[in-house]
This record gives structure tokens, sequence and C-alpha cells, in this order.
């Protein structure tokens, strides 16, 4: 990205300063929210699993494939009744 370090090379010392400690800020934001998200997860999941549910977790990047989530579903659905083998988290 050499247009992005020219542009940042062509901003005054103050302006180079404050999108330094933004760019930082926002990437600590992002990590303690990411964070703050998998502890939710977790605690829903355990929730939901003391209460005699079973949890399947699928990803957002994982639906792309229609037949694959299809495939993972009716693996998961048949694993309750020992039809099927799916890891259940």
């Amino acid at each position: 990205m050499w247009y992005g370090t020219l542009l940042f090379i062509l901003k005054p010392r103050a302006e180079r300063r404050r999108t330094v400690v933004a760019t930082v800020l926002r990437q600590r934001t992002v990590s303690n929210k990411f964070s703050l998200n998998v502890a939710r997860d977790h605690r829903n999941e355990d929730a939901l699993k003391r209460l005699g549910w079973q949890v399947l977790v699928l990803w957002e990047c994982e639906t792309r494939n229609e037949t694959a989530v299809q495939e993972r579903l009716l693996n998961y659905l048949g694993s309750e009744r020992g039809d099927a083998s799916e890891s259940v988290r």
C-alpha cells in the first residue's frame, strides 16, 4: 500500500500523530469487543446447555455453501437420533 504511506507522509506531523493514536485505540477497541463477544457467546451457550438444549454453531462464512450447510444440519439432526456423527460444541 504505497499510496497509503505516501498520503501519510504528506500529512502534517500533528495530523499523522492523531492518525496513529486513533488507529491504536481502534485496534484496542476492536480486540476488546471481540473478547467480550466471545465471552458472551460462551455464557449463552453454557446457559442453553444447562437448560437441556444442544448447541450447533454455524459461522457466517460457513453459510456461503448451501449444500455444505444442508449436509451439516442433516448430520447434526441425525446425530440426535444416533444416525450420524456431528461434532457438537
